[in-house]
């Protein structure tokens, strides 16, 4: 499996042309020596197995590789109003809100605000390890 070094103009010509014979990407990345994910997500990332053409995804990669990106909150107003409305109120998990149910109005985090990730698995492991370090 390669490094942190992004696909080359051959990698992604091998990536089209064996596409185009029906392999999957397990097949490609083991071929190519990535691993299947990369292969798939770089498929997906432009225009998925029917669309994909190596000169495009060359042409696109620089601005997908670009850092720093948007933070989420940055990026999504409604998300970042809704964390900074639970903040104001000192809101903090799911947990708590369950079981003190009079406290968040019978709210809950809800997955179409949050696109697809959740803060719920983010906010507990915060918790935890903020936790276990102040033991």
């Amino acid at each position: 499996m390669k490094g942190n070094t992004p696909l080359s103009a051959e990698e992604r010509e091998a990536i089209s042309r064996e596409l185009t014979t029906q392999r999957s990407c397990r097949e490609i990345g083991r071929f190519l020596g990535w691993h299947h994910s990369v292969i798939a997500r770089e498929v997906e990332r432009n225009g998925g197995a029917a669309e994909y053409r190596a000169a495009a995804a060359q042409q696109r990669a620089p601005e997908t590789r670009k850092r720093p990106k948007l933070r989420k909150l940055v990026r999504n107003n409604r998300l970042h109003e809704f964390a900074r409305d639970r903040m104001s109120r000192k809101w903090s998990s799911l947990g708590e809100v369950r079981s003190q149910p009079d406290r968040s109005g019978g709210r809950v985090l809800s997955p179409a605000l949050l696109g697809k990730q959740s803060a719920i698995p983010a906010l507990s492991w915060w918790k935890q390890s903020r936790w276990s370090i102040a033991r």
